[in-house]
């Protein structure tokens, strides 16, 4: 039978489906998951075998009697639901390499050459994100108090603490987190670029004291997993994607206002991107603590709303702190032992040049580093005023 929609749930998993299906139908999802490996990673792989599920269940037919209707029927519900462009772009993409891998020797006309799955252009992976709906430290305390939980209130800590991508919670391991220190817990999280695997210390203050006593919950209950946050299913495995589910509920119920985990690292970002405008961090400590380059940490989380930017532009330009006549007469102290720190450079380089030392090229060349004026024009007249060539 059709489905307006489905959403997978903390009590019915992707996986759960899958062990329920027909073994044929296993066989068919397996078979295609392997092809998706062969260009793509496990995780693209999953993801591709979790949106065939979701295609099946809205569809209410086994994969190997799809037919055109079905496919029209379940664009019209993808094109209607919450999605990102970007994400209904992927879910297409699956299944229509999902249905000519499956009808290779039909598709073309079963399917009219599947021209119904058009992608769409300029699609952006997440909605834009303003400044309503980043997540105050009082949004924070309230969803922690509310979630009954010790489990989800440290998930949720840890990640708005951190600035945590969901994923990165879901499969942290409890090898990667040091509960040494008595102030401070740190994470190790691990990340792959330009195919190199680096390990970032992520220190959470509020959150390790949620972590230690998560621990100590899962060894009197007897939990044995290498995840912070075991599957209920699986110990051996992550907990799944329902994640979002739970936080969206969680946020809807308190806050009146449904949200993605993701806001609350786009909250951290932002707020570490205000004190780095107030001058109370630097920069460079802000982009390592988030793990992006510059571009990315100025282009991604600079959500502050007009009225906070102007306020801020205010008190930086209008209000700032006018110098002591100590403290005039010191820069005026050290703006002169600069001026002659140059000239006894200077002086240093004309010795070098009449005397012909082979360092002098090596100090010619590291000049342009240095404000100093000094050129290839007045290296000439040096020469020329000691007779040399």
């Amino acid at each position: 039978m059709r489905k307006e929609w489905f959403e997978y749930t903390r009590d019915l998993s992707s996986e759960q489906i899958y062990t329920s299906l027909e073994e044929y139908e296993k066989v068919i999802l397996d078979k295609f998951k392997d092809k998706v490996l062969v260009t793509s990673c496990e995780s693209r792989a999953k993801e591709s075998k979790r949106e065939l599920l979701r295609f099946r269940e809205i569809t209410g037919k086994e994969f190997k009697d799809i037919v055109l209707e079905d496919l029209e029927y379940f664009i019209t519900k993808l094109k209607g639901s919450t999605f990102s462009d970007h994400s209904k772009n992927k879910i297409k993409g699956y299944v229509r390499q999902f249905l000519i891998s499956q009808f290779k020797d039909s598709w073309e006309k079963d399917f009219e050459g599947l021209g119904i799955l058009k992608f769409n252009k300029g699609a952006l992976n997440k909605k834009p994100i303003t400044d309503k709906e980043l997540f105050t430290e009082q949004d924070i305390k309230k969803l922690l108090e509310a979630e009954p939980t010790l489990f989800f209130k440290t998930f949720l800590i840890c990640q708005a603490e951190g600035g945590l991508r969901t994923k990165e919670v879901r499969e942290c391991l409890w090898s990667a987190v040091d509960l040494s220190r008595d102030d401070f817990v740190i994470l190790k999280i691990k990340s792959t670029k330009g195919g190199k695997t680096r390990e970032d210390p992520i220190p959470l203050k509020v959150a390790g004291k949620f972590l230690r006593e998560l621990k100590k919950q899962q060894e009197k209950f007897g939990i044995e997993s290498p995840f912070v946050f075991p599957s209920p299913q699986n110990p051996n495995k992550p907990i799944s994607k329902s994640v979002n589910l739970w936080f969206s509920s969680l946020c809807k119920k308190v806050l009146g206002r449904s949200a993605n985990n993701y806001l609350l690292r786009h909250s951290c970002g932002t707020a570490l991107q205000r004190r780095v405008k107030e001058g109370e961090i630097s920069k460079s400590n802000a982009i390592d603590f988030m793990r992006h380059s510059e571009k990315m940490f100025d282009s991604k989380y600079g959500h502050m709303s007009y009225e906070e930017k102007s306020k801020m532009l205010q008190k930086k330009i209008y209000n700032s702190k006018e110098l002591t006549e100590e403290e005039s007469s010191k820069i005026k102290v050290l703006e002169k032992t600069i001026e002659l720190m140059q000239r006894d450079f200077k002086k240093e380089i004309e010795l070098l040049i009449i005397s012909s030392d082979q360092r002098y090229s090596d100090f010619l060349d590291e000049l342009p580093k240095y404000e100093l004026n000094f050129n290839e024009k007045m290296v000439k007249e040096i020469k020329q005023k000691n007779g040399m060539k």
